[in-house]
């Protein structure tokens, strides 16, 4: 009985100081388990490392960066809001109050045929008229599709706007069939804008990790006079949105 013990402590410190002296090349990972083999020959069972953690959406909205998660089905363009996939992205809220008293919140989604854009605008008057759209309460959209921050605006930036009354122009074009959109608007409180525009109206093929210019801007008039203001403040500090170089990042997302 006593050499048998004698063996075990020996068979253990072995296998223990295998672990503790094996130099860079012969590192070893995870647990280990002493124990004999048909032959109390001593044996070594190394656990394979942890899978890595899944990716985790990034922050939407932070420094100028948009994250648009994918969603294949199940949206409806009925300006309501309440499909699910709404709530697994997250949104970016934006004011200026120099140039507005509106208060907007904006979130992206896309799929391989469209990309997804909802507004809730915080809007006491809500006001329509039948000129050129931007003099609309009515929200904006710039995208730069090859993400080269051209200047000045070029062939592949695009501009898209929905007026409150459902009017559209995306880069001199009015009321542009393949857009979808419905805008429901609740008078003293604000409006909301379902948007589906196809990814040929932009031409451009998504993929994950697709990166694009964008920039977001709500239009806000006001006893008949507009007051216009955007995401990245650019109204402010450059004068004009046509300047790509100035624009936020779109990120398509997929969750893994």
């Amino acid at each position: 009985m006593l050499a048998k013990s004698i063996k075990t402590i020996f068979i253990l410190s072995f296998v223990i100081g295998a672990y503790q002296n094996c130099g860079e090349e012969g590192k070893l990972t995870g647990r280990v388990v002493a124990g004999s083999s048909n032959n109390d020959q001593s044996s070594l069972y190394v656990s394979p490392p942890p899978p890595p953690p899944p990716p985790v959406l990034p922050p939407f909205g932070i420094a100028g960066q948009i994250y648009a998660n994918r969603a294949d089905s199940g949206i409806v363009v009925d300006g309501n809001l309440d499909d699910a996939a709404w709530s697994t992205t997250r949104s970016v809220i934006f004011s200026n109050p120099k140039r507005s008293d509106n208060i907007t919140e904006a979130k992206i989604l896309w799929n391989m045929q469209s990309i997804f854009l909802s507004y809730k605008i915080t809007d006491t008057k809500l006001e329509t008229q039948t000129g050129a759209v931007h003099l609309d309460d009515a929200v904006e959209f710039f995208f730069d599709t090859k993400f080269n921050r051209a200047v000045p605006y070029d062939a592949d930036d695009a501009h898209v706007i929905v007026s409150i009354g459902g009017r559209v122009y995306a880069d001199g074009l009015l009321n542009v069939p393949s857009v979808s959109l419905a805008v429901v608007s609740n008078p003293g409180v604000g409006a909301t804008f379902e948007i589906a525009i196809p990814w040929a109206v932009l031409k451009t093929t998504p993929i994950n990790g697709l990166k694009m210019g964008l920039l977001l801007g709500n239009d806000d008039r006001d006893s008949g006079v507009v007051g216009t203001y955007d995401w990245m403040g650019i109204i402010d500090t450059v004068g004009s949105y046509y300047t790509p170089s100035q624009w936020g990042t779109l990120t398509l997302w997929q969750e893994p």
